[in-house]
C-alpha cells in the first residue's frame, strides 16, 4: 500500500514521503572545498542538507564554468541519476563546512519500488530546480556582466530573506567570477556598479549586504541594466 495511503491523510503527501524516508538516511559531514561528486559520476546519493551550502557547477566543452545552483539548508538533491540512469551534470562542492543526511542507491531503489510517491515527490523537486537552473542559465547569457552578477547574489538568497539580508560569496573571488564564467577583473567592476548603484553595500572580505532586493531582481532579470562605468580620459587610447 502506498504510504500517502496508509499514513495520516490529513497531512500532505510530499511530508508523509519524507518523514517515511528519514529513518534510511545516514548522518555524513563535509569540509568546505570537498567535492561530494563530480560531473560525469554514476554512484549517486540523495542529499539532505541540515547546515551549511553546496554548489552545483557545470563545465561546458569549451571549458568555461556555469554556476547552477546553490544548496542550501534543509534542500534535498543529488537524486538525478536514480531516475534517469545516466550520469551527474554538474559537480557538487561543499562551500561551507556541511552536515547533511544521505541516502545511497540501493535504499532509495527500494524505497522508490514500495511507494512510487517517493518518484513522484523528487519529480516535482527536480522539476522546480530544472526551471530554476533554465533560469540561471538565461540569465549568465546577458550581456551584461552586472545582471550575471546580479543574479549569481540573488542565487545566494535564502527564500525567506532576513532583515538585514548579508551575503557571503562563496570561495575566493577569483573562484565564484571563474563559476561565473567572468574574469575576476570583470566580476569585480560588475559588483563595483552594483555597490554605486545602491543596490548592494560591501561590509569587507566576502561579505555583502543587500541593501534593495527587488532592484536586485530586476537587474538580474535583465529589466534594469546598469550603465559601465565611464572611463577616465587617462584610460583613453
Amino acid at each position: 500500500m502506498p504510504l500517502c495511503t496508509r499514513l495520516d491523510p490529513a497531512r500532505s503527501c510530499d511530508r508523509q514521503v519524507w518523514d517515511a524516508i528519514d529513518p534510511l538516511l545516514e548522518p555524513r559531514s563535509y569540509a568546505a572545498g570537498d567535492v561530494l561528486w563530480r560531473q560525469g559520476d554514476s554512484a549517486g546519493r540523495l542529499i539532505v542538507l541540515d547546515e551549511g551550502r553546496v554548489k552545483a557547477v557545470r563545465t561546458a566543452a569549451d571549458g568555461r564554468s556555469l554556476l547552477l545552483y546553490v544548496f542550501g539548508r534543509d534542500d534535498v538533491f543529488g537524486f538525478l541519476p536514480f531516475l534517469d540512469g545516466e550520469p551527474y551534470p554538474a559537480s557538487a562542492i561543499a562551500i561551507d563546512p556541511v552536515r547533511a543526511r544521505t541516502l545511497d542507491r540501493a535504499h532509495l531503489r527500494g524505497a522508490i519500488s514500495a511507494d512510487p510517491n517517493v518518484a513522484m515527490v523528487l519529480l516535482n523537486a527536480l522539476g522546480a530546480r530544472l526551471r530554476q537552473a533554465f533560469q540561471r542559465a538565461e540569465d549568465q547569457t546577458r550581456p551584461h556582466a552586472s545582471a550575471q552578477v546580479a543574479a549569481a547574489l540573488v542565487l545566494l538568497t535564502p527564500p525567506r530573506p532576513p532583515s538585514p539580508l548579508l551575503l557571503d560569496i562563496p570561495g575566493p573571488l577569483h573562484a565564484f567570477a571563474e563559476d561565473l564564467g567572468l574574469a575576476p577583473e570583470t566580476f569585480s567592476r560588475a559588483l563595483t556598479r552594483l555597490v554605486a548603484a545602491g543596490v548592494v553595500h560591501r561590509l569587507g572580505g566576502a561579505r555583502l549586504q543587500v541593501v534593495d532586493l527587488p532592484q536586485l531582481r530586476a537587474i538580474a532579470a535583465g529589466h534594469v541594466q546598469l550603465a559601465p562605468k565611464a572611463r577616465r580620459r587617462s584610460d583613453l587610447p
